[in-house]
């Protein structure tokens, strides 16, 4: 009876914690969020100027006043938001607008009262003769330090704050620039074909090449020492921030478009896939994706001290309270079960990725068969025909799985 009860008891608990659910950010509907950045509590959003309906805002802020859309843009406004970043003091932001030929591509702008005026920083950019500056897919802020990575792999680097810029880069491949980070001395610059590093503000990069999947990569995000990159096939990480890339995909073989952390957690955004969070740096992964629209290709996550962000490509903002994912852990034990059922010689278990100890109760709670298992299947063959009880103990936790021998 005992054994009953605690099986019961993980039941109830799952069920409580299986609520999490996001919600559009009132206003967004119809906007598409390119890119989006977090300063404290506020969102800075970048949108795409949609040529068709002439939806798009520039840069907008969202309103923690039951997170309401400004619908009121802060700047830039009719332009594509092609990049941005954000320190405590100030806003880099690249744009593009579709309606101005010659001189699409506009350069980079910066701003040091939360969007209020902006003011051109491209003293230094090349313009070619179509009078368009260099097409900025990725910025970052490092103190003084500015970085700015385009669509066709070129690295520009200002060492005072964007009022001048030169040509860095060396060594990285002429493929588009996604993403960069910045960590002590370190830059690590994200593009189409994997991950470079440079020491020296970009002068020199390398390429991490080991294990480094044939694949595009779309994001980069830095967890202590560990960095992580969205693929097209899923997610993979260089502990240490070197040696060889791992894959990390265990349920997630999936084209990951963003990368975003909070404390222990990382939560990828997808491409039609929804959101999944991982809380021990990408061995399990948890959909989480209730409420969000169906196939929803999410362009970017950004997270506050309470909440994430998710910013589609096709339809707004949505929200979700991060303290919605207390109780994940042992939601991702409950997803483990038990197949064939019933079966005769060999029981799988599926979303087991680690070891665990298995043992077999019959009715009466007498325990029949102890195990440790290191491949997620368990040999019933010394067990009579009959119904049992399976209970897994992983370091997360313990389930009980009822099964029938034949």
């Amino acid at each position: 009876m005992k054994k009953l009860f605690v099986f019961l008891t993980f039941i109830a608990f799952s069920y409580l914690n299986s609520n999490a659910q996001w919600s559009q950010v009132t206003g967004t509907t119809g906007y598409l969020i390119n890119n989006m950045v977090a300063r404290g509590d506020t969102i800075f959003v970048g949108t795409i100027m949609n040529s068709g309906t002439g939806i798009g805002n520039g840069v907008n802020l969202i309103s923690f006043n039951g997170f309401n859309w400004d619908s009121s843009p802060i700047g830039l406004t009719s332009y594509t938001i092609t990049a941005l970043a954000s320190d405590d003091n100030q806003i880099f932001a690249s744009r593009y607008t579709y309606y101005v030929s010659p001189g699409s591509y506009q350069g980079i702008y910066r701003s040091a009262n939360n969007g209020g005026n902006w003011t051109a920083v491209n003293y230094g950019l090349p313009m070619n003769g179509n009078n368009d500056y260099p097409d900025v897919h990725a910025l970052a802020i490092k103190g003084n330090n500015i970085y700015a990575g385009t669509s066709i792999g070129k690295l520009y680097w200002s060492p005072n704050n964007g009022n001048n810029w030169a040509l860095s880069g060396t060594g990285l491949s002429t493929n588009s620039i996604s993403g960069i980070i910045t960590s002590n001395d370190s830059i690590f610059i994200c593009n189409d074909d994997g991950v470079y590093y440079s020491t020296n503000n970009g002068s020199t990069c390398t390429k991490f090449t080991n294990g480094c999947p044939n694949t595009t990569f779309f994001s980069i995000v830095k967890k202590g020492p560990t960095i992580f990159a969205g693929t097209t096939v899923g997610v993979y990480y260089l502990p240490n921030s070197s040696g060889s890339w791992i894959a990390a995909n265990n349920g997630l073989n999936v084209t990951i478009k963003a990368l975003a952390t909070w404390g222990n957690y990382i939560f990828v955004g997808t491409q039609g896939n929804g959101v999944f969070l991982s809380y021990n740096n990408g061995a399990n992964w948890y959909g989480w994706s209730y409420g969000l629209p169906s196939n929803s290709i999410i362009s970017s996550l950004a997270v506050t001290s309470n909440y994430i962000f998710a910013g589609t490509s096709t339809n707004g903002v949505w929200v979700c309270p991060l303290a919605q994912i207390t109780g994940i852990k042992e939601e991702m034990i409950f997803t483990m079960s038990v197949y064939p059922n019933p079966a005769t010689t060999t029981l799988n278990v599926y979303g087991l990725s680690a070891s665990a100890t298995a043992e077999v109760f019959n009715m009466n709670g007498k325990i029949l068969l102890i195990k440790q298992l290191n491949i997620p299947q368990l040999d019933i063959t010394s067990l009579a025909k009959g119904l049992y009880f399976l209970k897994l103990t992983t370091p997360e936790g313990s389930v009980v799985r009822k099964f029938v021998k034949e």
